[in-house]
């Protein structure tokens, strides 16, 4: 099983880029850092899960002092345009709640999305459905098939349908896997998760909005 992981503060600077096995420790190591609104070039993928019938799992905490837009992306990876049923695999809000979108192929839950705390936001597509979880429970799940994709990340992009609405919270721990964690996995992770809803790790000062 690969793992890529992306610790992004929204600001924006994208401090660390890493690939390889889940159970390595992980080792932050600069890759990019910016003030714009947007990375210059989405980061690539290195045998990223974006065939059709991949099995990919989507995770990462985010938070906002404000709640974001209806229909605002929050992080994926994909192409991030309209066009192509099935392309773009992204966590996003909606309003009905955390949502999981994909070109006509979107998975949708009831599960509010949290002004002021951090919140983990988990999705995970196993080839045949794609299931939502907050804080490590199950929210929403859809069954579905998705399109072959672009192999890009994009963090907090510009919607694709108005080209009008950012994600302006923050994002860290952003981390694909090439296959979909079972509820059990998911779990474990909130949980380590738990710990991370105040700035208490070195460098948090460095991914608050600015």
């Amino acid at each position: 099983m690969r793992k890529t992981s992306l610790a992004f503060g929204i600001g924006f600077a994208l401090l660390a880029a890493s690939c390889g096995n889940a159970d390595d420790p992980y080792k932050p190591a600069p890759a990019w850092s910016g003030r714009k609104p947007n990375l210059p070039a989405p980061p690539s993928l290195t045998n990223a899960p974006i065939k059709s019938g991949d099995a990919w799992t989507i995770n990462l905490s985010a938070r906002a002092d404000k709640a974001p837009q209806n229909r605002t992306l929050i992080a994926g990876f994909g192409r991030c345009t309209q066009g192509t049923d099935g392309g773009a695999r992204y966590l996003a809000k909606w309003q009905s709640g955390l949502h999981f979108w994909s070109d006509n192929r979107d998975a949708t839950s009831h599960a509010p999305f949290d002004v002021g705390p951090w919140q983990m936001l988990t999705a995970t597509y196993d080839g045949h459905v794609v299931r939502l979880y907050k804080d490590g429970k199950q929210v929403g799940e859809h069954e579905t098939l998705l399109a072959d994709d672009q192999n890009v990340v994009n963090i907090a992009p510009i919607d694709p349908w108005e080209k009008e609405r950012r994600f302006s919270g923050e994002i860290r721990d952003f981390t694909i896997w090439d296959q979909a964690l079972g509820a059990d996995a998911i779990a474990t992770l909130a949980e380590k998760d738990g710990g991370k809803s105040t700035p208490t790790e070195a460098g948090d000062k460095e991914h608050k909005p600015r």
